[in-house]
């Protein structure tokens, strides 16, 4: 029996796993007026996408629109062909990371931080990198002579830092 109409049955699935576990543990201490703080941590992203499509023409029982119960033919009888599609794409990274502050007498203050990135969207030559960065501050209310400013700015800080990131966002998952 063909239907009068075009008439297609058209089923897709996909599926995304985006898994991002994070690990650190961070040791303070403070002794006199000085004030330390490392930490240490451990970062990954995994991401699966899979998807897939099929198409099929010529629904035979209109009220049972399966790919089963179709003709593969168009409403003139004429055989088509089936649309069949699909894709799957994965990428991970994976970094390492610590940082380092120190103050004194929260007045004066600096930061050092560390990052070791890798990605899988890289050839393996060019998969991993460093990426350091560093600051220094200076909380201007902490000084004696910002003593009666306190009650209208209890916080003024000046703050300089420089770093280098890295980007894995590229056009296409893997550009090379």
């Amino acid at each position: 029996y063909l239907a009068t109409t075009k008439s297609i049955v058209d089923n897709n699935f996909s599926r995304l796993t985006f898994i991002n576990p994070n690990f650190y543990s961070e040791y303070s201490t403070t002794f006199y007026k000085h004030s330390f703080k490392a930490l240490l941590g451990f970062q990954s992203e995994l991401y699966k996408k899979r998807y897939s499509e099929v198409a099929r023409d010529g629904i035979i029982i209109p009220t049972l629109p399966v790919l089963d119960l179709t003709s593969g033919l168009d409403p003139s009888g004429n055989p088509v062909a089936p649309f069949i599609k699909g894709n799957k794409d994965k990428w991970s990274t994976n970094g390492y990371f610590g940082r380092l502050n120190y103050n004194y007498d929260g007045r004066y203050l600096a930061e050092l931080n560390l990052r070791y990135d890798g990605t899988s969207r890289f050839r393996s030559d060019n998969r991993w990198n460093l990426f350091p960065s560093v600051s220094i501050g200076w909380n201007i209310a902490r000084e004696s002579f910002w003593t009666g400013l306190e009650k209208y700015i209890s916080t003024l800080k000046v703050r300089g830092s420089y770093g280098v990131l890295g980007n894995q966002n590229t056009s296409n998952l893997y550009p090379t």
